[in-house]
């Protein structure tokens, strides 16, 4: 599921649609499942909260200015690829760029070795 905002920032109406349309139906059958996140204010809402206590979907928030330390993904994995994509991308083939396509941005993952 792909989206964008204005701002580049993640809102709230954004957060709960992928929580109820892409996270809630591909994460399994069992039950309780949780989900670690960050306490960012988007990723909270009534809404949120409702529609996890309906599935069963346990939040956990880190506690804030944490996340670098205790989210391995950021460190281990998505933090050295945007490192490698950015040596990889020149200017003119990244940031001059009005729309990044679905395409355009797995060829630049592709040409980054990772």
């Amino acid at each position: 599921m792909f989206t964008y905002t204005d701002t580049g920032y993640v809102k709230t109406d954004k957060f709960y649609t992928w929580f109820t349309r892409a996270f809630v139906p591909n994460c399994g059958r069992a039950r309780p499942v949780v989900l670690v996140m960050d306490n960012h204010d988007a990723h909270i809402s009534a809404e949120l909260i409702h529609a996890a206590r309906e599935n069963e979907v346990v939040l956990v928030g880190l506690p804030s200015h944490t996340t670098h330390l205790l989210q391995p993904l950021d460190v281990h994995i998505n933090g050295p690829l945007k490192q490698k994509v950015r040596i990889k991308c020149t200017f003119t083939d990244c940031y001059l760029m009005e729309e990044i396509t679905l395409l355009s941005y797995f060829l630049t993952l592709q040409h980054a070795n990772y």
